[in-house]
């Protein structure tokens, strides 16, 4: 879905920098504003569970020190490195949306 979202803003970025006087920008400015919405939930989305997994991290370390198994230490090689990777996700989710403020400030301003 971001490739979609990024997508989506190059497409707009160019009609923005074209000065398209054919545009009716009152309809891009809902559709942008429904897009938004959903670039958001999915973001939200996306916090909780990377929340969700980093707890479950810890608690995977926490009992690897209580119960010193085998078992915990890959669960927490696991779930590290998946905590990571919702990071890195969540980053680009969040650069993409603080990207849309703008974009959606130079619609507004759009006669």
């Amino acid at each position: 879905m971001l490739d979609d979202m990024i997508k989506y803003q190059k497409d707009l970025e160019k009609l923005l920098d074209e000065n398209s006087t054919g545009t009716d920008w009152k309809k891009e400015l809902k559709f942008f504003k429904t897009r938004l919405l959903h670039l958001q939930i999915e973001r939200l989305i996306h916090l909780l569970v990377t929340l969700t997994v980093g707890l479950a991290a810890l608690a995977s370390c926490c009992m690897t020190v209580i119960y010193k198994s085998n078992l915990f230490g890959v669960l927490d090689v696991i779930l590290i490195v998946l905590f990571f990777a919702y990071i890195l996700h969540y980053r680009k989710l969040e650069n993409t949306t603080q990207g849309w403020y703008s974009t959606l400030d130079k619609i507004k301003e759009r006669p």
